[in-house]
Formats: structure tokens, sequence, C-alpha cells
């Protein structure tokens, strides 16, 4: 699936913009890969599966505009957003996942 990256900052419930780190705009690519990269000690990950999330991590940074994800990747991408972020954050990333593009990165009719 076609994933579209160049999506404005976004916003909670009332418009705001979401902010991150060090007072930065919230975008989709930089949360996806922070939560590809997070590592949560209390959780028991294999050597494997944290290369696959660094890899798949190097293949949304390098992406411009548009990044080809298989169902599994947004699956993953889902759950560990989902671990890390607050709920609205949650919502509008996985909204965005599961925005269907065309070949062009226009939404899908």
């Amino acid at each position: 699936m076609k994933v579209r990256l160049d999506h404005p900052p976004l916003t909670d419930l009332a418009g705001n913009k979401l902010k991150a780190a060090g007072d930065k705009d919230f975008e989709l690519q930089p949360a996806m890969i922070n939560a590809l990269l997070h590592f949560n000690p209390q959780t028991n990950v294999s050597g494997i599966d944290k290369y696959t999330r660094y890899k798949l991590a190097i293949r949304v940074d390098s992406a411009t505009g548009i990044v080809e994800l298989s169902a599994e990747e947004i699956s993953l991408i889902k759950q560990l957003t989902g671990e890390i972020y607050i709920p609205v954050a949650v919502g509008r990333i996985w909204d965005l996942l599961e925005e269907r593009q065309d070949e062009s990165g226009d939404k899908a009719k």
C-alpha cells in the first residue's frame, strides 16, 4: 500500500498543531520513524525484530512523498505508535496509514 508522508503537521481535536520533542510540529514521517526505533525495556524484542524495525525506519526515512508499505508493515507501525503516543496522535496516525493512495499519491476514490 502507498502511504503519503507529506501531510501537514498533525493536529488535536480543536485543530491546534500537536508538538513533538523540542517544540517541533508533530508530523507523520518522523512519528513513524520514532515509533520504529523506540525501545521499551519492558518488552522482549528479538534482535531479528529490532533489525526489521531498523530497516523499515531507514526506508521510511529515505522516502520522499510516498512510501510503499505492506499490510504487515502498516500493522507493525500502528502497533508501535499505539504503544508510545497519546490517543489523538494515534488516531491521526492510524487514519493516515489507512488512507488509500493511487499511483500519483492522491487519495484513491
